[in-house]
């Protein structure tokens, strides 16, 4: 969802859950994980719990659409 400061604003605070934010460098690199020789099982598994509390709309993810 696409939003203004001030709606965001309001949702986070409605919603009243932990909020992450990120830049797209931080996407990137989940993006890269599955290509990395170093790969270790919990950054997968951490990625995943991520996506599992915002699914359940335990977890806002915030981007800048300018970095």
């Amino acid at each position: 969802m696409q939003c203004d400061i001030s709606t965001a604003k309001s949702t986070i605070i409605q919603r009243n859950k932990p909020v992450i934010l990120v830049d797209t460098c931080a996407l990137i690199d989940i993006i890269r994980i599955p290509h990395r020789l170093n790969i270790k099982i919990s950054h997968l598994e951490g990625a995943k719990e991520i996506f599992k509390k915002v699914a359940k709309m335990e977890l806002s993810i915030v981007l800048n659409k300018y970095s």
